[in-house]
């Protein structure tokens, strides 16, 4: 008799036990339920060449899935190795459910990492684009010529041409400024503008 067989166990179950173990024999993890298929088939006669080590584990009583199944014989077929495949993948949609809640309900990610946002560029009006236009060809004539003034103006600054140009006493009218109750000002001598045609 097959004490062994995967029907009696309801843990052998490979649709919905998620039931990991460490597997001496492999050294590495394998699902309690596939290996009940194992130590069943074993005893059937039926388990592949390919699972020789699982076999010899088997016959030696080394099997930590054949003891596992011991044990949960002995409590009468119970399912002590069982983790529901169902009740996890439930488990998970609730909490992506609740997550996705969070992302509604609270601060928006997104908005605490974005980037700010430029500064809309606004159209230039008729006005400050012909504010900004580039000079034409007269006013840029216009402004070679109060270059040209600019610098005669400093020549007779200097001391060379002040000998040249004579300088009109400038007088201030004193009784003026007394009766309007202001303190003298100092009065610069105005120097005459030069014949711009001959400066053109």
């Amino acid at each position: 008799m097959n004490n062994y067989h995967f029907s009696d166990y309801p843990s052998a179950n490979v649709g919905d036990n998620a039931h990991y173990m460490h597997c001496p024999t492999l050294q590495n993890q394998q699902g309690y339920a596939v290996c009940c298929h194992k130590v069943s088939k074993h005893y059937e006669g039926k388990l592949p060449s390919i699972y020789n080590d699982c076999a010899a584990a088997i016959e030696k009583n080394t099997c930590r899935a054949k003891q596992m199944m011991d044990e949960e014989r002995g409590a009468g077929y119970k399912a002590i190795y069982f983790v529901s495949r169902a009740a996890i993948k439930a488990e998970e949609e609730a909490r992506q459910a609740e997550r996705k809640q969070v992302t509604v309900w609270g601060a928006k990610p997104a908005s605490r990492f974005a980037l700010p946002s430029a500064k809309p560029v606004l159209a230039q009006s008729k006005k400050d684009s012909a504010v900004k236009a580039p000079e034409t060809r007269s006013e840029l004539a216009v402004s070679d010529m109060y270059s040209a003034v600019v610098s005669e103006l400093a020549k007779q600054d200097s001391p060379v041409s002040a000998s040249k140009t004579a300088i009109p006493d400038a007088k201030p009218d004193f009784n003026k400024w007394e009766a309007l109750g202001e303190n003298f000002p100092v009065i610069k001598p105005v120097v005459p503008a030069p014949n711009l045609l001959n400066i053109i």
